[in-house]
């Protein structure tokens, strides 16, 4: 399938993904524990921050599980050694989305609950059938308020235009610089997805941080003609900061912020999931290389 069709397809995706089959918790928990690598630690990133309010998300191979601890083990391909070597010392509250692979027969020996997502998918477009399956999960068995998924999918079919104008002006903007992406906590999770698939797809090195740590030291590399910054702001949370922002946007003049500012937190997050997809995509093909082809890193993947 072309790249311009896997991108288009994201809001059918999603809907797709959502009305997959999930199982029913067995215990009652009072925690979330998410284990993933790549695209699956960037689904696990969106997940601490949408339901900050409703549950405590942990991110860390650390934890120590237990049966009031719901373990969350995701990989696509099911053969991520990182995961399959946690999953291995977890205890029986786990929940493992994957498409197959080793960690499906092990989640199927160890009795797990288990969410299957489609197999043969390209990797790089898994992201809606690992995240919106586990919404739903936690939806059905009340872990969380149901969320309007509906909504979402129409915000992003309604504006797949301005999305991916969006994207061409930031490739326009960033003219051959490295782009440093700068988010509030919120959106922290789309500047480091957008660092993994710029990498993963166009092939060049990006940065990814938060906007508090910008204004206490990295500024001071800045301005610099290699760079580019890319912003995502949430006003909710930098009002606090708005005297440094200003100063910040004055000092290094040439920057980007990326917008969606009228719609809900909800929403934006994922439309700016969303234009990450065009955005690497369309940079892929400017530059010249094949986007969502990962030779090296899935060699290295083997060894």
């Amino acid at each position: 399938m072309p790249a311009s069709n896997l991108v288009k397809n994201y809001p059918a995706d999603i809907n797709n993904a959502y009305f997959l089959k999930t199982p029913k918790l067995k215990n009652k928990i009072e925690r979330i524990a998410v284990f993933g690598m790549g695209g699956c630690y960037v689904a696990g990133l969106v997940l601490k921050e949408l339901l900050r309010e409703e549950i405590s998300v942990e991110l860390s191979p650390h934890i120590k599980t237990s049966s009031k601890i719901l373990s969350i083990f995701l990989s696509y391909s099911g053969n991520t050694k990182e995961i399959i070597n946690y999953f291995e010392k977890s205890s029986p509250n786990s929940l493992v989305i994957t498409s197959g692979g080793r960690l499906l027969r092990l989640a199927e020996r160890k009795k797990a609950m288990i969410i299957k997502i489609p197999e043969n998918m390209h990797q790089r477009f898994t992201f809606p059938y690992i995240f919106f399956p586990l919404i739903k999960f936690l939806e059905e068995n009340s872990i969380i308020k149901k969320k309007n998924i509906s909504k979402i999918i129409k915000t992003l079919e309604k504006n797949q235009m301005a999305v991916e104008k969006q994207a061409k002006v930031i490739i326009e903007r960033l003219n051959n610089k490295i782009p440093l992406f700068y988010a509030s906590n919120f959106f922290f999770p789309t500047a480091y997805a957008l660092k993994v698939y710029t990498e993963e797809d166009a092939k060049i090195l990006c940065y990814s941080g938060r906007i508090t740590e910008l204004f206490h030291n990295e500024i001071e590399a800045l301005p610099d003609k290699k760079f580019f910054p890319i912003l995502i702001i949430d006003k909710e949370e930098t009002k606090n900061f708005e005297n440094q922002i200003n100063f910040f946007k004055k000092y290094i003049k040439n920057f980007y912020e990326i917008d969606f500012k009228n719609f809900s937190r909800e929403e934006r997050m994922f439309l700016i999931l969303n234009l990450i997809n065009y955005f690497s995509c369309s940079l892929a093909l400017k530059r010249g290389v094949e986007p969502f082809k990962t030779l090296i890193s899935d060699k290295i993947k083997k060894l």
